[in-house]
């Protein structure tokens, strides 16, 4: 069982009645961001920490928001991104979140090669720098492979519908 008593994979809409606001909002957004550069150290943007705040603000069930970020996650580290996110958003509901700093997360992050740990332009100061115009050039390529994954998923149903018909009608 759950933070919130529920099966892991069965959590329901998010565990939160109030909106997000002030410090707290901005704390929980600096928390998501490094806990998804803990997963992937290489990330030069803040767009998926938006998408994932955007997905609490509607109040997405749990395993929703694990099929909107597999994509980028894998499935592994969704899932427990995903249990880390509620933890937080349960403290939040139960007025236990610290709006102190704090460390993401107890082990270690992943280490990177050499080729990653070299100062390069796309680094979390380019990020700073970008334009408004390249921030939302990501944003549309992250939304066009969603669309993408989206369409390829509905068209795998499908196929399976229909060789589902076939069988029936065997």
């Amino acid at each position: 069982f759950g933070v919130l008593g529920g099966m892991a994979g069965d959590k329901g809409p998010v565990p939160l009645t109030t909106k997000l606001t002030g410090k707290t909002e901005e704390v929980l957004k600096r928390r998501v961001q490094a806990k998804i550069e803990h997963f992937l150290p290489a990330s030069t943007d803040t767009v998926l920490c938006d998408y994932v705040l955007v997905m609490v603000g509607n109040k997405k069930p749990h395993h929703q928001i694990c099929s909107d970020l597999e994509t980028f996650l894998g499935k592994a580290e969704t899932h427990e991104f995903v249990d880390w996110l509620w933890e937080m958003l349960q403290q939040i509901e139960d007025k236990t979140f610290s709006l102190e700093d704090e460390p993401v997360s107890a082990a270690p992050a992943p280490v990177p090669s050499p080729a990653a740990a070299a100062p390069s332009s796309g680094g979390r100061d380019a990020r700073r720098e970008r334009s408004p115009k390249d921030r939302s050039r990501s944003r549309e390529r992250e939304r066009d492979a969603r669309e993408r994954d989206d369409r390829e998923r509905e068209r795998r149903r499908s196929r399976s519908r229909e060789r589902e018909r076939e069988r029936e009608s065997r």
